[in-house]
This record gives C-alpha cells, structure tokens and sequence, in this order.
C-alpha cells in the first residue's frame, strides 16, 4: 500500500474521530443544559411560599385552608427537600388534629414513616403520635376506657391539652377523684378556662359544696367565656339556692330569663324561686273560714 494510500485513510479516520468527538461533546453538553433546565425547575419551586401561606393560615386557626396549601406545597416536585416536606407534614397533621379528624391525622404520621428518612424527624414522637391519633378516634367514637392509657401517656409527654380529655373520661368512668387531678393538671399547666370553671362548679355542686361552686362560677363568669357564660349563670343561681339564699337567687334568675327567655330550666328554676320569695299570704281552700277571721 503506498504512503498517499495510508495517508488519506488516516487523515479520514483523524476526521471521523474529530467529529464523533464534537458529537460526544455536543451531547455531552446538551445533558448538562438538559440536566441545569430540569434542575432549576426542581430546585426553585413555589413549594416554600405554599408552606409559608399554609403556616399563616394555621397560626390564624383556619386549619381547612392551610391543609389545601400544605397540599400544594407537597406537589411541587422539588429536589433535596425532604427535609422542608416532613415540615410541611408535620404541620398538616396538626391541622387534621386540630380540626378532630383524627383518622386522616394518623394517615400522615404513617405517610411520614413510609416515605422519609429518619433522620428528619424524630422516629419515637411520629410512632407516639400515630397511637395518640388512634386513641383520640376512639376517644371521639364515645369510647372512655381503651383510650385512657395512650392520652395519660400524652399528658406525660407534655401534650397539656389532653388533660381535658382524660378528666372527661373519668367523669364519664365516675371516677371524680381522678377527674379532679387532671383538671388540677391542666390548670396548673394552661390556667383556668371557662369550661374548667364550668366542670369545677358543676363538681362542687353535685358534692354539695356550694361554696366552692360558687368561687368556680365567679372566676369563670370574669373570664368572659361567651361559650360557657349561659352554663355558668345558670349555675350561679343554683349555688345561692343550695345556700338557701333564696332572694339573691331569684334576682340573679330575673336576670337570667330576660337574658335567655327560651331557656325551659331557667323559667322553671326562676318559678320555684318565686315561691320562697313573694309567699302568697292568702289561704288556699279555706275550708275552715280563718281568711274571714271567724
């Protein structure tokens, strides 16, 4: 073969090799535009302001409008954001609590342990909260009994509100005493509410301790608790009534019946009361003829 021959064929294969080069290097390049496109558009998504609108909406108590943000925030397909999504979950869990739907409170919890890595979120608190979710589904399903071991345990994990759900089981156990120490718990913990006050004048009066009662009834009514004001006003009067002090009660149940005029118990309470005050000094069925003086 002579030495053009050999020449020209090398040169080809020097030209061949030159432009599968250029193209490895054009798609080389491509994958890299292709790979910083895609990146971008997973790196810098509307997920974080979706969170953020979501947590304002829950820190308002709107807890229906921050659950379909916290949604839109978990669509947005974002990279290295597993982190910012258990965030994201953790919240819309507490939304569902909060909003006493607890079945698909727990479905988030589990969502949280099928999907993440443990290593953004505590493995013990979510495994908790998934039985405390199911605890609060039978709690909310009138069981008063299974649930009292898994709300105690929250009570001890510092979840204060669910002395309030403790303390209602055991009233409905009877068993008062105990009762007594978790609204004891939750005072101490939260403070008074006017539902407390409530259950502790409505506990005092059932004792027959109507001093105590009464002391109950007051620091609820200065709470001004809309909700339990008419409950407690209520039993404002029945608390002068059990101390026989029949014409403050009246008064405060003339009060009451201009206040709430179709309350039923609070007429009947206020005629009964009207007996003891304003006695009918005529006789009934005078048979005998004293009313003549004869």
């Amino acid at each position: 073969m002579s030495n053009t021959v050999q020449k020209k064929r090398s040169k080809r294969r020097s030209k061949t090799y030159r432009q599968i080069g250029m193209i490895i290097n054009l798609s080389f390049f491509v994958i890299i535009i292709v790979v910083a496109i895609v990146g971008v558009f997973h790196t810098f998504t509307n997920k974080r302001d979706y969170r953020d609108k979501g947590v304002s909406y829950y820190e308002q108590g709107d807890y229906e409008n921050a659950i379909q943000s916290f949604d839109k925030a978990l669509r947005c397909k974002q990279w290295f954001s597993g982190k910012l999504n258990v965030d994201i979950e953790l919240y819309k869990a507490d939304s569902y609590i909060k909003l006493t739907d607890y079945d698909e409170a727990g479905k988030v919890y589990q969502e949280i342990t099928d999907k993440y890595p443990k290593r953004y979120y505590d493995s013990n608190e979510v495994k908790f909260m998934i039985k405390l979710c199911e605890a609060l589904q039978m709690y909310k399903n009138g069981d008063y009994y299974s649930p009292v071991p898994y709300l105690t345990e929250a009570v001890e994990h510092g979840y204060n509100d669910m002395c309030l759900n403790v303390a209602y089981c055991y009233e409905q156990q009877n068993n008062y005493d105990k009762m007594i120490a978790y609204y004891d718990k939750h005072i101490a913990a939260v403070g008074i509410t006017g539902y407390v006050a409530y259950k502790y004048a409505d506990y005092y009066i059932y004792t027959g301790d109507y001093s105590d009662a009464l002391s109950y009834v007051n620091q609820g009514i200065m709470l001004n608790s809309e909700e339990y004001m008419q409950k407690l006003k209520y039993l404002e009067i029945i608390c002068y009534k059990g101390m026989a002090d029949f014409e403050t009660a009246y008064n405060y149940a003339l009060t009451y019946n201009t206040e709430y005029p179709d309350d039923e118990a609070g007429a009947d309470i206020l005629a009964y009361l009207d007996t003891r005050v304003n006695i009918n000094t005529n006789l009934v069925n005078d048979v005998y003829n004293v009313g003549n003086g004869q």
